[in-house]
């Protein structure tokens, strides 16, 4: 009974302190330092069993920008923990793209430990995969500016950045990747798609005008992307790559696609997507 309920009342310390820095209270974060244990946060040399515990605190405060926390104890803290920071570099840097100007990020990415190569067991995740999932292209333009990084590498399970933008709501973001000097626009995934066709049938129709200024032929069959457009519902994008294949193919056969459409669908949407597809064009 003792020990759950001096579990309980670190429990409700740590969540204090934790609170305060995302409320920005610095009256309360006082409190807390002052009368509950975190010594730790005063400490060199700390031990990496309290590493979960800090980087709540580092994740706090760079998520809420809590300027005043990280240059009163966060600071303080890095520059007598050398060995923190080491074991915790990349996820460092990643909680770091919550501040878009990415004042903390150009500071930790000259950290010898860092590695631009970096992957998470999950999903072979890299960090600029984190950083175009979260929409900072300030990152994003720092990460891809390392001579070091493979552009084409996958950055999320066997996805390339190309193909990933589209996870992306700033366009910002695929000007950066589509205006790299290395990127291969012809790179296709394990199924052999290359990046157009993915992003026409994910209904991101802005990234995909953009690419078509890039690249504007994909290998994949036109009635195949206008198949699963239709079955995705998605009309627009649709719409935009018929306009683009009418004034860019050569080979721009509506019959032919007509008939890819209908080989690919069911007896009971064929007539729907073929009136739909005649509509569009």
């Amino acid at each position: 009974m003792q020990i759950l309920k001096k579990k309980n009342i670190q429990n409700f310390h740590f969540q204090v302190l934790s609170w305060s820095i995302y409320l920005w209270n610095s009256e309360l974060i006082d409190y807390a330092l002052k009368n509950y244990d975190f010594e730790y946060l005063q400490k060199s040399n700390v031990s990496n069993q309290k590493d979960s515990d800090i980087m709540v605190f580092v994740h706090r405060t760079f998520t809420w920008c809590n300027f005043s926390f990280l240059k009163i104890f966060l600071e303080p803290f890095f520059n007598k923990n050398a060995d923190f920071i080491a074991r915790n570099i990349h996820s460092i840097v990643e909680m770091s793209f919550a501040d878009f100007t990415c004042l903390f990020t150009k500071e930790f990415i000259k950290n010898s430990n860092f590695n631009i190569d970096y992957r998470s067991n999950e999903d072979n995740k890299t960090l600029l995969q984190a950083a175009i999932f979260g929409n900072n292209d300030r990152a994003v333009e720092i990460l891809i500016s390392n001579p070091k990084l493979d552009i084409n590498a996958p950055i999320f399970r066997s996805y390339p950045a190309i193909h990933y933008c589209c996870q992306t709501i700033n366009l910002k973001i695929p000007k950066l990747l589509f205006n790299h000097p290395k990127i291969n626009f012809n790179i296709t995934n394990t199924k052999g798609i290359d990046a157009l066709p993915l992003i026409l049938i994910r209904g991101c129709f802005y990234h995909a005008q953009i690419l078509m200024k890039y690249c504007p032929h994909t290998k994949v069959p036109l009635g195949v992307i206008s198949y699963k457009c239709l079955r995705d519902n998605h009309l627009y994008s649709l719409k935009i790559l018929l306009k683009h294949a009418k004034g860019k193919w050569n080979n721009f056969d509506p019959e032919k696609t007509k008939e890819e459409i209908r080989s690919f669908s069911s007896t009971k949407e064929r007539d729907k997507f073929l009136k739909e597809f005649q509509q569009i064009l």
